[in-house]
């Protein structure tokens, strides 16, 4: 089976958990006995795996940029490659295909939309992704109407541990610009006691983000206890999770992958108390209500210094994280998208 993918997500934000998920579904499905090809709006590519066959297309400027790329440029590319299907995030799909259209929700969303252009391209991936095949996602969120669930799946290199750094650091990854005042609040109660032995640690922030970070963070007399790192590639990542002493998570990043990783890497997680986070969680995690930096920082806070609410919390983590496997996942993977491109379907 020849699966053409939407590569633009590792252009636009290739920092992202929904960019770093794209190459875990790629090595997946490559390692199933797919030939994967990435087309991707012409630029600079992160490390991936090199196996993957890539089609770089003409970049275009401006305001209608995305629109053509989703909506014309790359079906037309999918048809001319006789591909069998094509994979996009969900509400990046376009209107219309030569191949059947398969959308993933793990890895929708993308930039915010700003003005006519981008809205509309917001609008026509989104009624796109309605008409597609199929729409996959992970299951362990529940069940959700017109969709097809897929088992969820971490790579190993995520439960294999890493080596000591030089120092612990409670991690935050996949979190959303409107939840900085919260977490940044909530580490006012971590800062004055613990702040110099983990720092708080922004993974992935671009440059304006890491500038609001780190004015916030001087405004509530915390910056020495608040780090950033722009710059995140898979290869990296569970080195990253590995070595962080617990993890906080306020967004639902790449619909939960971001928490997937921390249980798999045996790190205490803190999150908000929702339906979603408590699908993915379950009792693995020391979860608060929305809103409530106080509480957040108090669970912060505990998951350092008490090991008796720790300790459990990594246990249940791992046990939870022994159902995310990659082993064999690529197979499954594999047969469900076999079943859109039967004929009759799509």
């Amino acid at each position: 089976m020849h699966v053409a993918v939407d590569g633009s997500p590792l252009i636009e934000q290739p920092n992202s958990p929904s960019s770093l998920h794209l190459i875990e579904w790629l090595s997946a499905l490559h390692s199933a006995g797919a030939q994967v090809t990435l087309l991707y709006p012409q630029g600079v590519l992160p490390p991936f795996p090199t196996e993957i066959g890539t089609l770089a297309l003409a970049r275009r400027e401006g305001a209608w940029s995305r629109l053509r790329f989703e909506q014309r440029d790359l079906p037309r590319a999918a048809g001319e490659l006789q591909a069998d299907l094509l994979l996009v995030g969900e509400g990046r799909a376009p209107l219309a295909s030569p191949c059947p259209i398969v959308t993933i929700s793990s890895m929708g969303g993308g930039p915010e939309a700003r003005g006519l252009a981008e809205s509309l391209a917001f609008a026509a991936g989104k009624a796109g992704s309605r008409g597609a095949s199929a729409m996959l996602y992970p299951s362990d969120l529940g069940y959700q109407s017109g969709r097809t669930g897929y088992p969820p799946f971490v790579a190993r290199a995520f439960k294999e541990g890493a080596p000591e750094g030089p120092e612990p650091y409670f991690l935050c990854y996949g979190f959303d610009r409107r939840d900085i005042p919260l977490i940044l609040s909530a580490w006012t109660w971590v800062d004055g006691s613990l702040g110099d032995t983990y720092p708080l640690t922004f993974l992935g922030a671009g440059p304006m983000l890491t500038m609001e970070i780190e004015s916030m963070a001087a405004e509530l007399a915390i910056e020495a206890s608040v780090r950033t790192q722009p710059e995140v590639s898979f290869s990296n990542l569970p080195q990253l999770y590995g070595g962080a002493a617990a993890y906080l998570g306020t967004a639902f990043a790449a619909d939960g992958q971001a928490l997937r990783w921390a249980l798999a890497a045996g790190a205490p997680v803190v999150g908000l108390k929702t339906p979603d986070f408590e699908s993915v969680l379950g009792a693995a995690a020391y979860l608060v209500p929305p809103g409530e930096s106080r509480m957040l920082g108090a669970a912060c806070l505990t998951v350092l210094v008490q090991e008796r609410v720790s300790d459990p919390l990594r246990e249940k983590g791992r046990q939870r994280a022994d159902k995310f496997t990659d082993e064999g996942v690529g197979t499954v993977l594999m047969e469900l998208l076999k079943e859109v491109v039967k004929p009759g379907r799509g």
